[in-house]
């Protein structure tokens, strides 16, 4: 009997470090382009918390940063403007890094914005490089919807967490 506890015991330590192994620690940063001062932007909380979401139920563990609002104006595939909060996640233990670029240009309706398009970035800190990218147009309006189309995105860009 004490050899068959001590063989469960031995294997609950081998499997448990293995079960551990899939979840990744993944920050996320939002960030609003095309938004003229003052302009407030609900639908950025939304895509944060549906791409939170999605990876947090997947096992992974999140962690974000506070939404930003930028003049995107270079073409980088990392803006020199989230270029802290990069080099911070990394420092933080982050092995993954998503960007959620969220354009409003040309948005028609200045009282309640809604992103024109969306361009999700997955980058691997260490070393940094991009692994995924995803854009998505058309972003529907109403909450709900916008909220199960940052969890479609999600689920579109989660698997390329290896």
């Amino acid at each position: 009997m004490h050899y068959l506890k001590a063989g469960a015991l031995a294997l609950g330590l081998l499997v448990i470090p293995g079960l551990s192994l899939e979840a990744r620690m993944v920050s996320f940063l939002v960030v609003e382009t095309g938004i003229p001062r003052g302009g407030a932007a609900e639908a950025s909380s939304h895509w944060e918390n549906g791409l939170m979401d999605i990876f947090f139920e997947a096992g992974h563990i999140v962690s974000n940063g506070a939404i930003k609002r930028i003049a995107l104006e270079d073409a980088d595939v990392l803006p020199r403007e989230v270029q802290g909060d990069f080099d911070a996640a990394a420092a933080g233990g982050a092995e993954f890094f998503l960007l959620a670029l969220l354009d409003y240009q040309g948005n028609a309706n200045p009282s309640a914005p809604k992103p024109q398009q969306v361009v999700l970035r997955l980058f691997k800190t260490k070393p940094c490089r991009l692994v995924a990218e995803r854009r998505y147009s058309g972003v529907p309006g109403a909450v709900a919807e916008e909220l199960g189309a940052a969890k479609n995105a999600a689920q579109g860009i989660i698997s390329s967490i290896k």
